[in-house]
Order: C-alpha cells, then structure tokens, then sequence
C-alpha cells in the first residue's frame, strides 16, 4: 500500500510523485532481475521481440549453472541466444562473484568472435545495462561496464 503524503505547494506534489515513481521503478526492476526472461526483454527489446520458447527456453534457464551442457534443437530456437548471450551476461552481471569467467565454445572462431562482439557492443552501448550496473570510471568520466583487459577475443 502506498503512504500518501499530504503536500502543501506543487513543489511538494512534484517531489512526492517523483519519490513514489522512483520507488516503483526500482520494486520492478527487482522484480524484473528474478526472472531471467522479463530480464532479457528489459535490457534487450531489441533481440527478443518474439515471445519466448518456454519449453525449450525454460530448460535452459533449469541447466544454466550446469558446467558442461550441450542442448540440440532446430535451426533458429534461439539456442545460441540464449546459451551463449543471454544466460551469460545474466550469470555475469546478477552473480559476478560466482561467474566471473565464461567459455564460449562454437564450431567455428568466426562464430565464437561474432557473440563476444555482440556481447561487448552490448557492454559499451546499451544504456539501461550500464545504468543498472556499471561503475563510475574516472578515467573516461562515465559509468561503464568495459573491463581492463577486453580484446576482440576476450572479454
């Protein structure tokens, strides 16, 4: 339940709204950081735009502290998304005292570049995601979530 204040000048009414919309805002994005699929559509509208496989989808999420899986299904499930974009950045970014290091195993180097790239791109660009959790560089003057050491083969 929400406590209304009573506000005696518009200044007041402004601020009370703004604390309350404040509030919420953060009620959501918690709720949101507890389900990996709301997550995914918050951070990243643009590369789940369809609805999620929940079958396929939620068994990864079931397998995504497993050491070693290796999942098969058909062409264009979503598979290489998930398992090696999303499940990592979520892992990286909600526990990065427990996953601090990521293998990125594909059948070809080309293929293993290309997701670190998207996920470095990520990293460097999207707003919401360095908003949420970077951390303020001195250097460049801005909050970041670039590492030290990143190279175009390793983040």
């Amino acid at each position: 339940m929400v406590q209304v204040q009573k506000a005696k000048t518009n200044n007041d009414k402004i601020q009370i709204i703004e604390q309350f919309l404040i509030k919420r805002k953060e009620q959501l994005k918690s709720e949101i950081r507890k389900n990996i699929f709301a997550w995914a559509k918050y951070y990243f509208p643009e590369k789940f735009t369809l609805p999620f496989c929940l079958e396929l989808h939620s068994y990864f999420v079931e397998v995504m502290r497993e050491l070693f899986t290796s999942t098969l299904a058909p062409r264009g499930t979503a598979k290489t998304t998930m398992r090696c974009f999303l499940i990592p950045l979520y892992l990286g970014l909600e526990y990065p005292d427990l996953y601090q290091h990521f293998l990125n195993v594909q059948s070809t180097t080309t293929k293993a570049e290309a997701i670190n790239h998207s996920i470095k791109t990520e990293c460097e660009t999207n707003e919401r995601l360095i908003e949420d959790y970077g951390v303020y560089n001195e250097k460049l003057e801005k909050k970041t979530l670039m590492g030290s050491k990143w190279t175009e083969k390793q983040l």
